[in-house]
């Protein structure tokens, strides 16, 4: 059985830190992504904040458990086009 979804949600303000304030307490730090990230409920969630911006990364269905570094690399590739998109920023 192959494929899955791919949920990603960007968020700002209240919600933001809230989310960030949950994964930096119950997650596992992810190096590289963005400008802080952690992984949650064994690898099927990041989460990763760029500038005031956090976005959540989610997996469901098989394909969050055939590859455990396939939610990090899409989340490389999220944190840096939106870093792109912020203004200010290298």
């Amino acid at each position: 059985m192959t494929g899955g979804i791919l949920i990603v949600t960007v968020t700002s303000g209240r919600l933001a830190n809230l989310n960030a304030g949950y994964a930096r307490n119950h997650g596992t730090a992810v190096w590289g992504v963005g400008d802080e990230a952690w992984s949650l409920r064994h690898g099927r969630y990041v989460v990763f904040r760029v500038g005031d911006e956090v976005v959540k990364v989610h997996a469901v269905g098989p394909v969050s458990a055939a590859d455990p570094d396939l939610l990090r690399g899409l989340s490389v590739t999220l944190a840096e086009r939106l870093a792109a998109l912020v203004p200010g920023r290298p």
